[in-house]
């Protein structure tokens, strides 16, 4: 820097060992993740005392009665040093697999071993006193691992041929779209080109007829004149 100070950085690494379908490892554990830290690692009768009951989950009215929510879910209740506790399952996405991880010396800081020692394929994550709802970060975490796994999918030369005929048969679908609407429109001008014909040669006809009639008004004017005229002689 500028002003000469020394400054140093540290260097953490962390290794995390992973023995696939390892006998040693506990599967199907019961796992809670709560909404608060705890300060205590080990192991405890978590049974004994913390209690989970399961029944819908319900909304209070203006009367003090309980109606079951709209969404029909059914949730978990639980309570934890007098905090109201509402708790969900979440399965853990296919292609994932989950992990319990301790660490084997907690002393170094600096280069940390991480080995697993369960695992898991649902957990059951807690609000406080707040009902879990698809905007909770645990769920939308769970919703980003299938996002990345499609980013991060490899493209293959099969599924560039595929996107190019799918791409071929949209433009296909909508050029016989556009045809159809242009055929529709063509009749219909036509249509109407030949009522304006029709109603002209009505109109024609009717003036025709008004003309024919004054002509044979004019002639009997004339044949009442010759008749006078003969008969003052």
């Amino acid at each position: 820097m500028e002003n000469g100070a020394n400054t140093g950085f540290l260097n953490h690494n962390i290794m995390i060992r992973i023995i696939k379908d390892d006998p040693s490892l506990e599967e199907d554990i019961n796992l809670q993740r709560l909404p608060f830290s705890i300060g205590y690692n080990g192991f405890a009768k978590v049974s004994n005392y913390f209690q989970v009951t399961d029944k819908p989950a319900t909304t209070t009215t203006t009367t003090t009665t309980t109606t079951p929510s709209p969404d029909d879910k059914k949730y978990l209740y639980s309570s934890f040093r007098g905090i109201q506790l509402i708790g969900e399952k979440i399965k853990i996405p296919n292609g994932f697999d989950g992990y319990v991880f301790r660490d084997e010396d907690e002393q170094d800081n600096n280069n940390r071993k991480w080995e697993p020692i369960s695992k898991f394929n649902e957990l059951t994550y807690w609000n406080r006193e707040t009902v879990p709802s698809d905007f909770d970060k645990q769920i939308q975490a769970f919703k980003s691992l299938n996002i990345q796994s499609m980013v991060n999918k490899e493209i293959t030369q099969e599924d560039i041929e595929n996107e190019i005929k799918s791409g071929k048969i949209n433009n296909q679908g909508n050029s016989k779209e556009t045809s159809t609407s242009t055929t529709t429109t063509t009749t219909t001008t036509t249509e109407t080109t030949t009522n304006i014909k029709t109603e002209d040669k009505i109109e024609n006809e009717g003036n025709q007829t008004e003309v024919n009639n004054f002509k044979d008004d004019i002639d009997d004017t004339k044949d009442d004149k010759r008749t006078q005229k003969k008969s003052k002689k």
